[in-house]
Formats: C-alpha cells, sequence, structure tokens
C-alpha cells in the first residue's frame, strides 16, 4: 500500500450546523407525539445520534440516568475512521483543544515480533486520539444541544409505551422515574436505544443475540504522568495484551489485557497487575514506573462479545447497546460513531421519502454488519490472549517494509476491513504461499488460528 489514504465510512450526511446556544426547534412530523425520536444514553453513541437527527431538522430528545460531565470506563481510543466521523461533524479541533494533538504512528509487538508503522488518512485525517471521556462526551452532549435536541439527564428508563394493535406491538415512547421519584414519559416516532452493553432498551424489547462469545479478559487502565512514548505502543503475547496512548492534560492512558482467571489478583492490587503486565512490555513498565500515576487504576470484567439484532417496530439500537467487543481491540467507541451516522441515514432516508421513521431500518443493520467485516472474530480470537503462529508470522513480515506495516495499521484501526486484510489471497501475497499454506494447515491443527483469520459472514 504505497498511500497512507484509505476509503472507509461512505456514508452522506448533512452539513454541519455551527454550534449555537439556541436553535429554532421544527415542529414533530407526526400528531399526538411529544418527539420524532427519543435517543437513550447520551454518551458516544446516543450524543451523536440525536447530534444528527437533529441536523437532520427531526425534533429528538436525548434521556440519560446521568447528568454529563462523568466518567466512565473505557478503552479511550477513537480509531482513526472515528476521529475522521468528529471532523464530518465540526468537532475534531475541539476535540483536540484537551491537551494533546493524537498520534499518527504506532509500534505493534505481537508475541516477539515488532512492526512500527503509520496510520491511514482517512477523509483528510491520519490521527488516533485517545480523549478523556469526561470530556468527550459532555462535548457530544452540548453538540447535540446546539443542533437543537432537548435533554433530560435525570431519568432512569423503566418501560416502553407500546401500540399493541400496530405491527403486533409497535414501540411509541418510554416511561421512567427522575432522581427525584418523580414518574416521567414521552412518546415518539422511534425510540433508540443507545444505553450500553447492558441496554435496558435492548431487554425491554427482547432483541434477540444471533451472536455472543462469553468475556475471556479482565481490562484495567489509569492515568500516567511522566511516561514519555514515541509512538503508540500496543503488545499482544501469551497471557496478556497492553497498550500505550496519549491522552488529555498531557497524560498517558497505559491499559492491560490479563486472563479472567486473574480477577482474584486485580482486585487485590489492580495497579500491581497493571505494572506486571508493563514489565512484559520492553522498557514500558520501567518507563511507567519512573513515572507517577495520577488517580486510581480501573478495572472490569465484563468485556463480553456480543450482535443484536437491532431493530424492529418503531425501535432500534446503536453503539455497545448492539453491537459490543472486548475492548482488546479498541473498536468501542468508533463502532459507535460509524452506528450513529448508519443510523442517521437511514432514517434520513425514509424522512425524505415520507416513509415511517423506522422503514429503513433494516438498511442501517445490514450496513452495520458489513462494515464490521471480520472485526468481531478477530477480537474474540485476540482476547483469548493466545498469539497464534499466523498472526506472529504476518506482523514479523509486514515489519519488513514501511507499506506492509502501514498497511496492517489500517487494518487493526478499523480502516482496512478485517474480511479483506485476512482473507486467504492477501495473507498468500504476505507470507507466499506456500508459507501461508503450511501456517494454515499447521495452525488448524493446533487451533491457532483464533485472532488471525476471520470465520465467514
Amino acid at each position: 500500500m504505497g498511500s497512507r489514504h484509505t476509503q472507509a465510512w461512505r456514508v452522506t450526511l448533512p452539513p454541519p450546523r455551527p454550534m449555537v446556544d439556541t436553535v429554532t426547534r421544527p415542529s414533530t412530523r407526526a400528531t399526538g407525539v411529544d418527539y420524532d425520536v427519543v435517543v437513550v444514553g447520551s454518551r458516544v453513541a446516543g450524543a451523536p445520534t440525536a447530534l444528527l437527527l437533529a441536523r437532520r431538522g427531526l425534533r429528538v430528545l436525548l434521556v440519560d440516568r446521568v447528568a454529563l460531565p462523568r466518567d466512565t470506563v473505557s478503552s479511550h481510543q477513537v480509531q482513526v475512521p472515528g476521529a475522521a466521523a468528529l471532523a464530518r461533524w465540526g468537532l475534531l479541533d475541539e476535540v483536540r483543544a484537551g491537551g494533546h494533538p493524537g498520534v499518527d504512528t504506532a509500534r505493534v509487538t505481537v508475541d516477539g515480533a515488532t512492526l512500527t508503522g503509520t496510520f491511514p488518512v482517512v477523509d483528510g485525517v491520519g490521527t488516533l486520539i485517545s480523549p478523556r471521556r469526561t470530556r468527550l462526551d459532555h462535548l457530544l452532549v452540548r453538540a447535540a444541544q446546539a443542533a437543537g435536541a432537548d435533554l433530560a439527564d435525570d431519568v432512569t428508563v423503566d418501560g416502553l409505551i407500546v401500540n399493541d394493535d400496530v405491527d403486533g406491538g409497535r414501540v411509541s415512547g418510554i416511561r421512567g422515574r427522575t432522581r427525584s421519584g418523580g414518574r416521567f414519559q414521552a412518546t415518539a416516532e422511534l425510540v433508540v436505544g443507545a444505553d450500553g452493553k447492558n441496554s435496558r432498551v435492548a431487554q425491554l424489547v427482547g432483541a434477540a443475540m444471533p451472536r455472543q462469545r462469553p468475556g475471556t479478559t479482565v481490562a484495567l487502565y489509569g492515568y500516567w504522568s511522566g511516561v514519555p512514548l514515541d509512538h503508540a505502543e500496543l503488545h499482544h503475547g501469551r497471557g496478556f495484551a497492553a497498550a500505550a496512548f496519549p491522552t488529555d492534560d498531557c497524560l498517558t492512558v497505559l491499559f492491560a489485557a490479563v486472563p479472567l482467571s486473574m480477577l482474584p489478583q486485580v482486585q487485590a492490587d489492580s495497579e500491581e497487575v497493571l505494572l506486571g503486565v508493563l514489565d512484559r512490555c520492553s522498557d514500558l513498565g520501567e518507563r511507567a514506573r519512573s513515572g507517577r500515576r495520577v488517580e486510581r487504576v480501573r478495572a472490569t470484567p465484563d468485556v463480553p462479545n456480543a450482535v443484536r439484532a437491532a431493530h424492529g417496530p418503531g425501535w432500534a439500537l446503536v453503539g455497545d447497546a448492539g453491537l459490543v467487543l472486548d475492548p482488546v481491540t479498541a473498536q468501542g467507541i468508533s463502532n459507535a460513531f460509524l452506528g450513529a451516522e448508519l443510523l442517521a441515514v437511514a432514517v434520513g432516508s425514509a424522512l425524505d421519502a415520507g416513509e415511517p421513521l423506522d422503514s429503513r431500518l433494516g438498511d442501517y443493520v445490514r450496513a452495520r454488519d458489513d462494515a464490521l467485516g471480520g472485526m468481531f472474530d478477530v477480537t474474540v480470537g485476540l482476547a483469548q490472549l493466545k498469539p497464534s503462529r499466523v498472526a506472529t508470522a504476518m506482523v514479523r513480515q509486514a515489519a519488513r517494509t514501511q507499506a506492509q506495516s502501514d498497511r496492517f495499521l489500517a487494518f487493526f484501526s478499523g480502516a482496512l476491513p478485517a474480511r479483506q486484510y485476512l482473507s486467504p489471497g492477501s495473507v498468500a501475497s504476505l507470507l507466499g504461499w506456500r508459507g501461508a499454506l503450511s501456517l494454515l494447515r499447521g495452525g488448524r491443527q493446533r487451533g491457532e488460528l483464533a485472532g488471525a483469520l476471520p470465520s465467514a459472514p
């Protein structure tokens, strides 16, 4: 690949409105409803969805049980396609103003094989960013409000309004309670669940889960000062994964994943477990120990892999509510942004055609699943924390040329679909047909292909 420029996420969106304090809100399309769309969950899936739909002229209500800014457990990384989405929305410069401009190179080590590559350029953006969620989420909510969305940030949704006489039960709004204990309800033509991997909306509609794999890791991370980084760093070895990225306020995010069996050790001393993993990553542990931890280490074993059915009569799911992956591949925020864009396109096309807002949600889900492109299987494989011989050989071979190193980062950032990068022909072009066949045969015999080659869709 001789150029950094990569095509990804080709969606058509209206130009962003200027961020202003007030916007004249249009009346709802349908009579007898409070809003055109109610979005439940106001973080990296919900706020962009509300933003984009409000820019289409729809009246949108954004609902959350907590008021932002407020922190949440996160992988932090906004892959290059996600950063390009922020640029399309007119928000990237404000996100970057938090204290770091992002990184355009990364060093990747897989079981001793190391490459250093440059991230691809997508729609004019070629950097990975890792903003603090306290800033990113709040910024997105403010942008949604500036576009015209209303915000109710003290409402816990505990029920849906369902019209049983239409389509066997059409969702037509939400019910909930406020922090003060009062009851709340809002009716809408479309309800979007953007309320995370444990989505209440998904539970209430009984969304099926056609693909799922249980979590196999514990994810933990912390913020350090005084940890020098020449590149972003990714490490994957037997029994661990680790990463280091710059974040806001000139700090560094240090991340590790360990087997679920180590949960008792993590609960006893999460910082020592994190530093112990970093000690296995070249000199990263030494650099971390020479720096200073500025906040407590956060850890979670709640890292499932699941794809839900993401639409039905009057409802849709976006972000982790519809598709969640182990953070070992750090695709969550970018997937949420992509989902918001694809959902906005589907709703917008229905709006333009004068059809019900949910009439083209099948197009949204098909586009979402196509964009996933093998990353589900790659993530499940990498979360086993057992690098395959195929993956190690591919990294070692890719390290021989800058073009192949860059192509690997295009794949890992989500700009180049995993299904394409890991196709038999692509693997053979990197390893040679004889080497590829030898490794593939041996890998099948030893069950080592997980995390190297995605299964067929």
